[in-house]
C-alpha cells in the first residue's frame, strides 16, 4: 500500500507540474498586459487631441434639425437648458432630424469637437453628454452656452471634404 500511495503522489505532482508549464509564462502575460495598457493610453490620447472643427453657424442645404430636453424644444422656440449636477451619470439631449440624406453619415459636433457619427434621414435619437471615465466634467457640460452641429460631408467617408449639410442649434448648461 505504501508503494501505491507514493506512486499516486508522484503522479499527482507530475500532473500539477505539467499543468503549470503548459500556460503562458509570467513574462508573456506581463508583455501582453502592458500592450493593452499602451493601446488604451494611445486611444485616450488620440481622443483628447482631436482637432476642433469650426463650421459657419448658418444652415447649409436642406433638412431640419431641432433639439429637445425637459426644458422644451427648439422647434417651439424654447431655450434648451440642461441643469448639471455633479455625480449625475449622463445628461441627454434629444435630436429631431428631418430631410437629411440617409445615404451619408452625419457627424455630430459640440463646440467644434466631434462626439458621435450617426446615419440620419427622418429620425429622433438621443445624445448623451457625459463626464469622462475618471469622473471629470466633459467640455460639453461646462457651464455656459454650447453649439451643437450636425454635418454631412460631400465625400462620404472624408471629413476633410466640403460640408454638404450643416445644421446648428444651441443649448445652455447651468449648475444645479
Amino acid at each position: 500500500m505504501n508503494k501505491i500511495t507514493k506512486l499516486s503522489a508522484i503522479s499527482l505532482l507530475s500532473l500539477i507540474l505539467l499543468a503549470g508549464c503548459s500556460g503562458k509564462s509570467d513574462k508573456e502575460t506581463k508583455e501582453s498586459s502592458s500592450e493593452k495598457v499602451e493601446t488604451i493610453e494611445k486611444d485616450t490620447t488620440e481622443k483628447e487631441t482631436v482637432k476642433k472643427e469650426t463650421f459657419k453657424p448658418e444652415d447649409v442645404d436642406g433638412g431640419t434639425f431641432n433639439i429637445g430636453s425637459p426644458s422644451g424644444n427648439t422647434a417651439d422656440g424654447d431655450e434648451i437648458i440642461i441643469f448639471y449636477k455633479k455625480d449625475t451619470f449622463g445628461q441627454g439631449l434629444s435630436l429631431y432630424v428631418e430631410g437629411f440624406d440617409g445615404s451619408k453619415l452625419t457627424h455630430i459636433f459640440v463646440d467644434g469637437k466631434e462626439i458621435d457619427t450617426e446615419q440620419f434621414s427622418h429620425n429622433q435619437t438621443d445624445v448623451i453628454l457625459d463626464s469622462d471615465e475618471l469622473g471629470k466634467r466633459s467640455e460639453e457640460l461646462t457651464e455656459g452656452e454650447h453649439t451643437i452641429q450636425l454635418v454631412q460631408f460631400s465625400e462620404q467617408d472624408d471629413s476633410s471634404s466640403e460640408p454638404a449639410v450643416v445644421k446648428t442649434q444651441h443649448y445652455t448648461v447651468k449648475d444645479k
